[in-house]
Parts: structure tokens; sequence; C-alpha cells
């Protein structure tokens, strides 16, 4: 059995988690992008680390 600390801790969190995961779906909303009427949707890149559109620290001349 764990010690009450512990359950307190767990409970926090989860309750914690579950309020950051409702301001994430609210987020994702707005990551819909629509040109001309058609839609796409860039949030599967939010957690990408290599953005082929990320300018590196050199500029072409």
């Amino acid at each position: 059995m764990l010690p009450q600390s512990v359950k307190t801790l767990q409970e926090r969190v989860r309750k914690e988690s579950y309020r950051q995961g409702s301001k994430a779906e609210k987020k994702s909303s707005k990551a819909l992008m629509a040109i001309d009427g058609v839609g796409w949707d860039w949030s599967y890149m939010a957690n990408e680390e290599d953005h082929a559109l990320v300018a590196d620290g050199e500029t072409p001349t």
C-alpha cells in the first residue's frame, strides 16, 4: 500500500493533467489552416523537432 503523501501527489498530478488536456484541445483547434476553402491540420507537427521550414543560421545569397 502506498503512503498517503504518494497517493495525494498522484491525485494532484492526475487532476493537473486533466486540466491541461482540456487546454491542449482548445489549442489544437487553432492549428487548423484554411486556404481557398481547403483546410490542412498542422497540429500533428507540434511535437516534431525536424521542420523543413525552419531557417538555419546561414542565409543564401
